[in-house]
């Protein structure tokens, strides 16, 4: 494996968004793989471009709506 290569430079396909983090500024995916035994922190530009689905997938998969906790004027 190169330096700096990743599973999208090796023809992998991503299978699942773990996780988001942010690491020295930037942001980045944890990502598994079909066929491989592996998670890579993945940057987000990159996600975004090789496997938009996934990345629409995760966001959905974690946003929750609450009720506005102040009352509206009668």
């Amino acid at each position: 494996m190169k330096m700096g290569e990743n599973g999208f430079d090796r023809g992998w396909t991503a299978k699942e968004i773990l996780a988001a983090t942010v690491r020295d500024g930037r942001h980045e995916f944890l990502i598994t793989w079909n066929n491989q035994n592996k998670v890579e922190a993945i940057p987000a530009s990159i996600a975004n471009e090789k496997c938009p689905q996934l990345v629409i997938a995760f966001y959905e998969s974690r946003l929750t709506w609450k009720e506005p906790t102040h009352k509206k004027p009668k």
